[in-house]
């Protein structure tokens, strides 16, 4: 039901394609969760220093929160991402250049801006997908959405485990027409995301030789998204969608059911 499900099912019709994520050494989205995780732990360790021995003995160190957790993934974002055409491909102007992702989706990510649109939802999450940006992607996944967990922290594991598609690079983000508002808190958004991965060729009988026997295929999806809003925020988050494939033999198909 989300651009997770989408391109879950896009790779596996591309028979489990495998390419290893690029590795950025540093960078602002990563250096701004681990500056907010060293501030918890220095304010936790401030609190404990004014607590009695009687009362700190029996308990260890608090839990990671999720920002310290965030801190430790890997993203795809570029050390010079700021200065670089953002991914979700926004124009200053119609026909214009690409807007840089710092004009455009990284305040969102640096938690410096919410989403005010449902549009904004869909760039700045497609956005998160291309860099790899974890906590991004639960911050705007709404409670009723079915990949939603009130645990936190498992589910930045898990979709650092298996669900931020290293498999998988992005080329284009395409709204197929305007924003259909359902209600004052309710909008559908239909678009279409193009994306490539790479199809080892290697079978039971091929020696492993140290060839190169993959092959990239570029695959297309069509979501059909529900976004809804917050009355008391105003910030509208990702709810729900149905996925389809424009892949031959398969157009049409809905792939999250």
């Amino acid at each position: 039901s989300t651009l997770l499900d989408c391109f879950r099912a896009a790779t596996y019709v591309l028979e489990d394609p495998f390419v290893p994520a690029r590795r950025s050494s540093s960078n602002q989205y990563t250096d701004a969760f681990a500056a907010a995780a060293k501030k918890n732990r220095k304010a936790n360790k401030n609190k404990g220093k004014s607590n009695s021995a009687s009362n700190q003995k029996g308990f260890g160190a608090a839990p990671p929160t999720l920002q310290e957790i965030a801190s430790r993934f890997k993203t795809r974002l570029p050390e010079n991402a700021a200065s670089l055409p953002c991914p979700c491909g926004v124009t200053g102007s119609e026909g214009g250049d690409v807007l840089n992702y710092a004009d455009c989706c990284q305040p969102y990510h640096l938690e410096q801006k919410q989403p005010e649109t449902p549009l904004r939802v869909l760039q700045t999450r497609y956005s998160a997908f291309c860099y790899r940006l974890v906590p991004y992607i639960i911050q705007t996944t709404h409670p009723t959405c079915r990949d939603y967990r009130e645990n936190q922290k498992v589910w930045a594991n898990d979709l650092n485990r298996q669900g931020m598609f290293d498999s998988s690079q992005f080329l284009d983000l395409q709204p197929l027409g305007p924003t259909e508002f359902l209600d004052d808190n309710q909008a559908r958004i239909e678009f279409r995301v193009r994306m490539k991965s790479q199809t080892s060729l290697l079978d039971d009988e091929d020696e492993d030789d140290g060839r190169d026997r993959s092959t990239e295929r570029e695959t297309v999806v069509i979501e059909k998204s529900l976004f809804k809003r917050d009355p008391e925020t105003n910030v509208w988050s990702y709810a729900s969608g149905d996925v389809r494939s424009e892949e031959k033999g398969l157009e049409g198909t809905v792939l999250n059911r």
